[in-house]
């Protein structure tokens, strides 16, 4: 219910991060189609091809492996992916009318390997 009341809210240009491990989590794949009615820019953990990465605008593969066992170390990894992600989207945006840098942009689907 919070997450519905939440993007019912949202303005165009505001930014939803849904962390889900398997993309089908009914409430979330709501939320994220009500707030992208109101404009908001969605990126998603899920794999790509489930019903919430459909409905998201980016996607972010994880890779887990040993070395990411710790919530602590996934939670690091997500955050600077995200932050390359919105980066990465500021720059296109940003420069959208010079093609030259047309190899800044962001992909709609990353991997970050832990």
């Amino acid at each position: 219910v919070i997450q519905e009341l939440t993007a019912n809210t949202a303005l165009s240009g505001d930014l939803f991060l849904f962390l889900c491990t398997n993309g089908e989590t009914a409430p979330r794949i709501q939320s994220a189609t009500l707030a992208d009615a109101c404009g908001a820019n969605l990126i998603t953990t899920a794999p790509t091809g489930s019903a919430l990465a459909r409905v998201c605008h980016r996607t972010l593969e994880l890779v887990l492996d040993a070395s990411t066992t710790t919530i602590a170390r996934f939670t690091n990894r997500l955050v600077c992916q995200v932050t390359l992600e919105v980066l990465g989207e500021t720059i296109r945006k940003a420069l959208h009318t010079d093609r030259k840098f047309k190899n800044l942009t962001s992909n709609r689907s990353e991997r970050a390997v832990g």
